[in-house]
């Protein structure tokens, strides 16, 4: 089993936060990294969305049916995948922190697919997992979506030099 876990304190009651985190149909206006759909008279299946960052840096997107667990304050859980194959489990817990509130957001994958490449998942999830906390801090705090990440620093080719060009 892998299992990844990020957490962020955000400064707004835990009511506020949990209100916004359990509203899946609002998500677009507050989140990049994550889509949940929830499926029509069906309240308990979402469609889960994410742009998965790949160990090589290209994006991944990728969509799944899931099943809510738990919808119920302190726990919004879910479930995903294919039993024995693939299954994601992601759990987001918010508990007060001082005048705050504290969201653990964590991701267990296990199956087949992950015993054959225990490297992928973990270089997978933690970019979309973090930008999830950090539109959810910014919409908390203050209402509206965080800023765009500034775009990492281009990194050099092995040889040093610019690409050669094509004739």
């Amino acid at each position: 089993m892998t299992r990844l876990t990020r957490d962020i304190v955000i400064k707004a009651p835990t009511e506020k936060v949990w209100k916004i985190l359990a509203d899946f149909p609002n998500y677009p206006a507050w989140i990049r990294s994550t889509t949940m759909v929830p499926e029509p008279n069906k309240p308990d299946l979402i469609t889960f969305g994410v742009t998965l960052v790949g160990p090589n840096g290209k994006s991944v997107p990728w969509a799944l049916m899931a099943r809510v667990t738990s919808r119920q304050p302190p726990l919004l859980a879910w479930k995903m995948g294919y039993p024995g194959f693939l299954s994601v489990r992601m759990t987001c817990a918010v508990t007060p922190h001082g005048a705050g509130s504290e969201v653990s957001y964590t991701a267990e994958v296990v199956g087949l697919v992950p015993a054959l490449f225990p490297n992928h998942f973990p270089n997978l999830f933690p970019v979309p997992m973090t930008g999830m906390l950090r539109d959810l801090k910014a919409r908390a705090e203050v209402g509206r979506r965080s800023p765009a990440p500034k775009p990492s620093p281009r990194q050099k080719n092995r040889h040093g030099g610019p690409p050669p060009r094509r004739r």
